[in-house]
């Protein structure tokens, strides 16, 4: 991702570039309003199950299927990632093969007191940290 933003980049003179960040703040601004209303946005981690460890490389070749990939498998985090929203990630829950499934709390902009508050809940009345996926037993 980093390499095409890169060349993408290189074909953008400067005021295309500074009309792509205002753009970027309009949107960060619309995406932040519709968190007012809510202490805490709930969505998992991953739109699928935890895929094999080779499904998302980098380094593939096709990089638009890389793109694709990724979309499928993170379809509910770039919100956060680009308002700077906080966030954290919990593995309340496991898979059917024993994997965690993480789960995304995302709170408003600034407001990581209230996940820290959450997290240590969530930690107590569902404790994970001794919590291992089969293979490792």
């Amino acid at each position: 991702m980093a390499r095409r933003g890169y060349e993408a980049g290189q074909r953008l003179n400067g005021q295309q570039a500074f009309w792509g960040f205002q753009q970027l703040r309009v949107m960060n601004r619309q995406i932040l309003s519709a968190f007012e209303d809510f202490d805490v946005y709930l969505t998992p981690v991953m739109s699928t199950p935890a895929p094999r460890i080779d499904w998302l490389d980098p380094n593939m070749a096709d990089t638009r299927e890389f793109d694709k990939r990724q979309a499928a498998t993170y379809g509910t985090t770039p919100p956060a990632n680009f308002t700077g929203q906080p966030s954290l990630s919990l593995p309340l829950w496991q898979a059917e093969d024993g994997l965690p499934v993480g789960m995304m709390f995302t709170g408003r902009f600034a407001d990581e007191a209230t996940l820290y508050r959450l997290a240590g809940q969530l930690e107590k009345e569902q404790p994970w940290k001794d919590r291992r996926p089969p293979i490792w037993n």
